[in-house]
């Protein structure tokens, strides 16, 4: 009998099993850490934004608060800068009343979108991000039923972090809560 160099079919398959078994077992792990990751990155721009509602509240009362439209700017470019009455143009000016830039919605995978409430639209001085489908053009909200459900992280004056509704996840208690 001669002896034959190589693998079998049956030690083949065997590996391969073995293989997605492992792979099974790691990849919901990754997800549920870059899951984390997006909600840190939108814990600390809350955490920005609430600052800059601090300051402004500060030195002018409940006026110093800032409303600005989930979403807004559209993009970097967006609006007619000669034009006061554009929401694109009004949300950059309230994002420099907070101190800082407006996040660019258009890059891909964008994973939040940023709004804040004045006196006007309570609850007054909160801010809010809402998860977004990655890599789409512009804001658009995540549809229900995914692995990780539209919702909203929310930060309130007094430093409260809350959620959306008790099916979101990021409501305290629930898997991708913020917690301080």
């Amino acid at each position: 009998m001669e002896k034959k160099n190589g693998f079998t079919l049956t030690e083949l398959l065997i590996v391969v099993v073995i293989i997605g078994v492992l792979a099974s077992l790691i990849l919901p792990r990754m997800t549920a850490q870059t899951e984390k990751a997006n909600v840190m990155e939108a814990m600390v721009f809350l955490g920005t934004m609430r600052k800059g509602q601090q300051q402004l509240y500060n030195s002018r009362g409940t006026d110093g608060y800032v409303y600005i439209a989930a979403g807004f700017p559209t993009s970097p470019t967006a609006g007619n800068p000669t034009d006061p009455t554009d929401s694109n143009t009004r949300a950059r000016a309230n994002w420099a009343k907070l101190g800082m830039t407006p996040p660019d919605y258009t890059r891909p995978n964008s994973v939040w979108i940023y709004g804040a409430y004045d006196k006007d639209t309570p609850p007054a001085g909160q801010v809010r991000a809402r998860r977004v489908s990655p890599g789409t053009p512009g804001p658009t909200v995540k549809d229900a039923g995914g692995p990780h459900p539209f919702g909203d992280i929310t930060l309130d004056p007094d430093g409260t972090w809350g959620g959306g509704t008790e099916e979101e996840d990021y409501v305290p208690g629930r898997p991708y809560a913020p917690t301080k």
